[in-house]
């Protein structure tokens, strides 16, 4: 008789590091934002009104969070709450600057600033439920 044959073997219970944690969605979250910087920058400088580098640092910072995010970490927690916070405060910011000069709903700079603080938002929220599993079981 088939062993899949009334569904996948059932996986192990979670283990006390694995119960609340949310590195999981954090990760894509974060890849997300650094993709959607990568993508949109070259065609777009006004994304980043900074200039390249920042660009670079946001993509780097983005993808090495979250290649190292894991329940074995907690540093790595903190630090993508960290960089979630900042990108909020960031990219929030110069999205409120570019509506007061181009005060267009539409605009495609504006819809992107806001799409990746919003991004940032949601890991935020995640990184810092996996904190208070971890801090606070």
């Amino acid at each position: 008789m088939d062993p899949m044959m009334f569904g996948p073997k059932p996986s192990s219970p979670p283990t006390p590091l694995t119960i609340h944690y949310y590195g999981d969605i954090v990760r894509a979250l974060l890849l997300a934002a650094g993709a959607i910087v990568l993508v949109f920058s070259p065609s777009h400088p006004e994304l980043m009104p900074l200039g390249t580098l920042p660009v670079v640092i946001v993509i780097l910072l983005s993808v090495l969070l979250a290649g190292l995010t894991s329940p074995k970490q907690i540093g790595v927690m903190f630090a993508n709450a960290a960089v979630s916070a900042l990108g909020i405060v960031f990219f929030e910011y110069i999205a409120i600057v570019h509506y007061q000069n181009v005060h267009d709903i539409s605009n495609i700079v504006f819809i992107l600033q806001q799409l990746i603080a919003v991004i940032f938002f949601f890991a935020l929220y995640y990184a810092s439920k996996s904190i208070r599993g971890r801090v606070a079981p």
